[in-house]
C-alpha cells in the first residue's frame, strides 16, 4: 500500500444561517391556539430549544457538532409530529439540518487520518453516514432541496461520499494484503459507484 498514492478526500460546506431567529413568539401562539394551554408554562422548554438551535446553526467541527445537529434534528422531528402538518418552516429546517449532518460527516471523514486501520474505519463510517444523510435530503425533502442546492448536486454529494467510503475499504483491503479477487471486487464496487 505504500506504493499506492493516497489522494485527499473531498468534503462539503455546511449551510449556515446569518440570521438570529427566535421562534418562541410563533410557538407560544401555536400552543395557545391549538392546545388551549397557557404558553408561558413552556417558556423554559422553548428557551432550551432556541439554545439548541443556536448551537446547531454553527456547530463545532467535530463529533460533538454532529451530536448537536442530530439532537436538534430529533427535537424538530418531535415538534413536527405534534403540529398540524402545515408548517413548511419546520420541514425546511429539518432538511437543512440533515444536509449539515451530511456535510459535517464528510468533513470529519476527509480529515480523518487514513494511515492506520482505525483511522480508515472511522473515515469510512463518516463517509457512509454522510451519504445516508444526503440520501435522506434527496428522498424526504425533495420538494425543498432546490432552496439549498439543485437535487443533482445533492445526488452528486451522496455518490462522492459513497465512493470515498468504498475507497477506504479498497485501501484497507490492499493494506491487509487481501487476495487479488477481494481487492478486485472492492475496486469494481468503486468503479460502479463512480460511473453508474
Amino acid at each position: 500500500m505504500e506504493a499506492a498514492p493516497r489522494l485527499p478526500m473531498i468534503s462539503f460546506d455546511l449551510k449556515v444561517s446569518t440570521k438570529i431567529t427566535q421562534f418562541s413568539p410563533q410557538l407560544k401562539q401555536y400552543i395557545a391556539a391549538f392546545y388551549n394551554e397557557d404558553p408561558d408554562t413552556y417558556t423554559t422548554e422553548i428557551r432550551s430549544l432556541e439554545l439548541l438551535r443556536s448551537s446547531a446553526v454553527r456547530p463545532t467541527v467535530d463529533v460533538t457538532g454532529v451530536q448537536t445537529l442530530k439532537k436538534y434534528y430529533c427535537q424538530l422531528h418531535f415538534l413536527k409530529s405534534r403540529e398540524n402538518n402545515s408548517c413548511n418552516d419546520i420541514r425546511m429546517e429539518l432538511m437543512v439540518i440533515m444536509f449539515n449532518i451530511g456535510a459535517l460527516h464528510s468533513y470529519l471523514g476527509a480529515n480523518e487520518s487514513r494511515s492506520n486501520p482505525d483511522g480508515m474505519r472511522l473515515a469510512c463510517t463518516h463517509f457512509q453516514c454522510a451519504a445516508w444523510a444526503f440520501q435522506c435530503v434527496k428522498e424526504k425533502y425533495h420538494q425543498f432541496v432546490d432552496y439549498i442546492a439543485p437535487i443533482e448536486f445533492v445526488h452528486f454529494y451522496q455518490q462522492v461520499c459513497l465512493a470515498q467510503a468504498q475507497e477506504c475499504i479498497l485501501e484497507k483491503s490492499m493494506l491487509d494484503n487481501r487476495k487479488a479477487t477481494i481487492v478486485g471486487k472492492s475496486l469494481l464496487k468503486l468503479i460502479k459507484i463512480l460511473y453508474f
